[in-house]
């Protein structure tokens, strides 16, 4: 499998901080929603359009300090020139196991070729990928050939981390689905590697008395990608230009791997037709993204004129970025609440104990904290607030 810690990648990191964002707009607006009656949707339209944290929390603590509505207001108008900063709708997540699904449906005939299966019988081949249901193993690809003479089944693992059993792995998931099919045909198990250390890790199978790989020789391939220069995979089939990510170095220079990725947008452009063309650009820059941790989304644009947030693999990594930096962002507006509780009963009662900042610091529920915070507004003193958190904690 193609494993991407997206948190790692430039574009990870960027939509980390977009949700951290998010949260501290959210948060600003749970303020004045609490503190004031029906605030315009216009002025919180500023707040949602503002787009650095440090403004955001600089505007937080003000929400809590402003004297009355209009006082906000007239602060938060200095805000409107700027961009519009937009929430993206968030949306369902979907695998890696479908992103290859995708790569096998738009060079399968191609990589098939790559493992040395004969280009005429590759053309008889479609594929789908298979859930297994008794165990849940999940197979990446499995290619079943439309010819009824044809009865080989092409299992093809991409493996892109450290993993000694996947050997193990792979045989199991071929094995299950034969049985789950009640097939007893010939079966191919294909492991291609991003990378030689990947391959160096994988272990051979003793779990009986001999290697089992000594009567599997003809049925596991392994082939490392990095191996091949973009010529040889070019002369197997021009398709295959989508690996093109793991023929170069990984320590290129920003402008190298521009200059790169544009001399390989024009080779896709005339190896796919229109129908797949986008989907072939949106392979390869999944693979560029699982190589080159350094890029970011505007770079990928760069090279292919391609905006990878539009594609499946693109609203993964929104997804996946955006929810680690959302929990982020709830985790520091827990602090950030505590934070205003105890500001605001020091500004109208003149200071917090330790036992009540103790109180404060052991609350974990958000909307436990938003209530205190919303009726320390209304408290006469200090011993009526004490009474609501001694209550409460009962």
């Amino acid at each position: 499998m193609l494993y991407i810690d997206f948190i790692d990648t430039e574009t990870g990191k960027q939509v980390f901080e977009e949700g951290k964002i998010i949260e501290a707009q959210d948060g600003i607006i749970d303020i004045i929603q609490l503190r004031f009656d029906h605030f315009p949707k216009s002025e919180i339209q500023i707040i949602k359009g503002i787009g650095s944290l440090t403004t955001l929390i600089k505007l937080r603590k003000y929400a809590v300090n402003s004297q009355s509505k209009d006082d906000f207001i007239n602060h938060l108008v200095q805000y409107i020139p700027e961009k519009k900063w937009k929430k993206r709708s968030k949306k369902t997540k979907r695998g890696t196991d479908e992103a290859f699904l995708g790569l096998m449906k738009v060079t399968g005939n191609a990589v098939l070729k790559l493992v040395g299966i004969d280009p005429e019988d590759a053309d008889h081949y479609m594929f789908k990928s298979v859930v297994l249901k008794e165990k849940k193993l999940e197979p990446d690809i499995i290619g079943f050939p439309v010819l009824e003479s044809n009865k080989q089944k092409v299992f093809i693992e991409f493996q892109a981390y450290e993993y000694p059993f996947i050997k193990y792995n792979l045989v199991s998931k071929a094995l299950m689905a034969c049985a789950q099919d009640n097939d007893n045909g010939k079966v191919m198990a294909v492991i291609i590697y991003t990378e030689q250390k990947f391959k160096d890790v994988s272990l051979s199978i003793h779990a009986f008395d001999k290697s089992i790989n000594e009567g599997f020789d003809h049925q596991i391939k392994e082939l490392v990608l990095t191996n091949y220069t973009l010529e040889e995979l070019l002369a197997i089939d021009p398709k295959l230009v989508v690996l093109a990510p793991f023929t170069v170095p990984t320590d290129l220079s920003s402008s190298t791997l521009t200059a790169y990725g544009r001399d390989w947008k024009n080779t896709i452009s005339i190896a796919y037709d229109m129908t797949n063309l986008s989907d072939a650009i949106n392979v390869m820059s999944l693979f560029i993204l699982n190589r080159f941790r350094f890029i970011t989304r505007e770079g990928i644009k760069a090279m292919l004129d391609f905006d990878i947030l539009d594609t499946v693999a693109g609203k993964q990594v929104y997804d996946e970025g955006l929810e680690k930096g959302l929990e982020k962002g709830r985790e520091e507006g827990l602090n950030n609440m505590r934070e205003m509780l105890a500001l605001n009963l020091k500004n109208r009662f003149g200071g917090v104990s330790s036992d009540i900042t103790n109180a404060l610091n052991a609350i974990k529920d958000f909307d436990y904290l938003k209530t205190l915070f919303s009726e320390s507004f209304s408290y006469d003193n200090f011993d009526h607030f004490k009474k609501k958190l001694a209550i409460s904690n009962t």
